[in-house]
């Protein structure tokens, strides 16, 4: 993808980067996969607004990735992201569907405004990354054969996806901090994850 005109593909950037009001930062689904290294830059300015969407929705610096991912050494300032089922300031969602490690070390966001317009089972809103999920369960049969080594065919296969947040540094506004679910949702329909670091 690229972000006004700048590569986000791989390697690394030393440009401080700014974005005026109503420009959009990297795109939706499929998703980001691979490393990127901001090299200290700092992304000012991003906005998306994915309001008026369809289902799933995600915005974040990254709004969504996949697979195995590293990002890491970005800052963003006075970003607003806005999205109805992901929501945060480096990765909105990511999207895994095998064994993986996503891994955001050495960023920032600060300054910055980030709103969940959805509610529901799967909604969440963080500072760093919004929804983190994880690979669904899948059954052994002839054709993966025998995953576990146990011998038999026809067990469930759990998949860890590995989550490491390093050194990442989040200041915003709790009025800026948006999502339709307040306090104590426990026994709530709206279900919203909050985290001020990772969401859900």
């Amino acid at each position: 993808g690229t972000l006004a005109g700048k590569s986000l593909a791989s390697g690394k950037t030393n440009l401080d980067i700014v974005m005026g009001s109503g420009k959009n930062h990297t795109g939706n689904t499929p998703g980001f996969q691979g490393h990127f290294d901001g090299n200290g830059a700092t992304v000012y300015g991003a906005w998306t607004n994915h309001k008026e969407g369809n289902v799933s929705t995600y915005a974040g610096l990254f709004s969504c990735t996949k697979g195995e991912v590293t990002i890491k050494n970005i800052h963003v300032n006075k970003a607003h992201f806005t999205a109805k089922n992901a929501v945060g300031g480096i990765i909105g969602y990511h999207a895994a569907d095998s064994m993986c490690t996503v891994t955001v070390e050495n960023c920032s966001v600060t300054d910055s405004y980030l709103e969940l317009t959805g509610t529901g089972w799967a909604t969440a809103i963080g500072g760093v990354i919004g929804w983190a999920n994880s690979a669904p369960p899948y059954k052994e049969t002839e054709t993966t054969g025998d995953v576990n080594g146990n011998g038999t065919i026809g067990d469930t296969i759990y998949v860890n996806v590995a989550y490491n947040v390093k050194n990442c540094y989040v200041n915003l506004d709790e009025q800026y901090f948006v999502s339709p679910a307040e306090g104590d949702t426990a026994s709530s329909d709206i279900r919203t994850c909050h985290g001020g670091v990772v969401g859900g």
